[in-house]
């Protein structure tokens, strides 16, 4: 019998981070919020998410959990 895990898309998008595809990341990022992954709340202290920090999307997206002003 084979058995299959779904990947969580808070790891898929610092595998995105690490390659440096930042939209690509914060789109997953974005899917990780509306999945209700509990470890979105890491991602404003992440040092891998240094790179997006600043990003439009990236702020807008840790002002809806409450992560930044």
């Amino acid at each position: 019998m084979v058995q299959s895990h779904k990947l969580s898309t808070y790891y898929l998008a610092m595998v995105h981070m690490g390659r440096q595809d930042y939209e690509l990341a914060i789109d997953a990022f974005e899917r990780a919020y509306e999945e209700h992954e509990g470890l979105l709340v890491y991602a404003n202290a992440e040092p891998m998410t240094d790179s997006v920090r600043k990003h439009p999307r990236f702020q807008a997206l840790m002002r809806k959990l409450g992560l930044a002003e």
